[in-house]
């Protein structure tokens, strides 16, 4: 369907504007939230990739079942 090819799209579009426009002011960021804000920036960014990563897991382990049949 070309309009969720155009979604896609969008969406790819904005999340590299995204990280074009943090990249470019990074230094300017790192300036106003100062080391303290970075370190706590890194941490929470680090507790969401692991979130992440868990539901990653535990999608993969359902499917598996799933396709075994050990659950519906």
């Amino acid at each position: 369907d070309p309009t969720d090819k155009l979604f896609v799209f969008a969406g790819i579009l904005v999340a590299v504007l995204s990280a074009f426009i943090l990249l470019h002011n990074a230094e300017r960021i790192f300036r106003k939230i100062g080391r303290t804000g970075t370190r706590a920036l890194g941490r929470v960014m680090g507790l969401l990739l692991a979130a992440i990563a868990v539901q990653f897991l535990i999608d993969g382990i359902v499917a598996a079942a799933q396709m075994k049949g050990l659950i519906r």
